[in-house]
């Protein structure tokens, strides 16, 4: 279970500035994510003489609680209002996950490479990629 609260700036409205009558306006928004997460992770780990690679894959899936929110903004010069939500959408999603850690000879320095690919009922949703170099002192 991983929650989230996002309160925009209150009541102060965000302008852009440089885009001339382009300029955007945000109003205030205010986001709530509650999602429940079911997976599974596996790994394996292959030792030689120069150090360690352990590759894993995983699979989720995940369903948000919260309603959705919308977004306001209008052009600075037009009295128009626009509004985006996320009613769209899917309340339900899964994510595969693929990746590999390799661990120098003495597991102080680690390279990390993971792909994840997050698709529901509409198609893919987004396609991170991270990479992670760290070096314990």
């Amino acid at each position: 279970m991983r929650g989230s609260r996002h309160r925009g700036p209150g009541s102060t409205i965000i302008r852009e500035t440089g885009g001339g009558s382009y300029n955007l306006t945000y109003e205030s928004q205010n986001v709530d994510s509650l999602v429940s997460a079911f997976g599974f992770r596996v790994e394996t780990t292959y030792s030689n003489a120069r150090g360690t690679v352990k590759p894993h894959v995983s699979l989720e899936y995940d369903h948000e609680f919260a309603d959705a929110s919308d977004l306001t903004l209008s052009y600075l010069s037009t009295t128009t209002v626009y509004t985006l939500s996320e009613d769209d959408e899917a309340r339900d999603y899964g994510t595969i996950g693929i990746g590999t850690d390799l661990i120098a000879v003495g597991e102080t320095t680690r390279l990390s490479l993971d792909y994840a690919l997050t698709f529901d009922e509409n198609g893919i949703r987004n396609q991170p990629i991270r990479f992670r170099l760290s070096h314990d002192f």
